[in-house]
């Protein structure tokens, strides 16, 4: 194996343990955002010194339907790796493995075709 096949081997192997964290982060921001305003709505209708209808018990129930739909649509490893392993959704599966496997095979291919365009010039300059 030449020495570019094995700095792909470890690229690969480095962005296979890094990207279905990358994944997670990307997959979850939407999921915290809307968590984060859910709540500072609650707050604001009914939790706030300022709000039109103090009132705690209905603040406490939004802020718990909130964090229940948090929890709901959250995705954590556990269910990020039973996707990637065919027991969890199937389109999250389907999606990791893409972010897995797409970016590796087009470094592959630019990459050989990289080096095949700087061999076929380096061969035309020794003539």
């Amino acid at each position: 194996m030449s020495g570019w096949n094995r700095l792909f081997v470890v690229v690969a192997i480095c962005w296979m343990l890094v990207a279905p964290f990358l994944l997670m982060a990307d997959t979850n921001r939407p999921i915290e955002q809307v968590k984060d305003l859910c709540t500072d709505t609650a707050y604001n209708r009914y939790g706030s010194s300022s709000s039109v209808q103090l009132d705690m018990a209905k603040y406490d129930a939004e802020v718990k339907k909130c964090i229940d739909a948090y929890i709901r649509d959250f995705v954590s490893p556990p269910k990020l790796l039973s996707a990637m392993a065919g027991q969890g959704e199937r389109e999250l599966g389907l999606v990791a493995w893409g972010f897995i496997l797409i970016p590796l095979a087009l470094l592959w291919i630019i990459a050989w075709a990289l080096g095949r365009i700087v061999f076929w010039v380096a061969a035309g300059f020794r003539r």
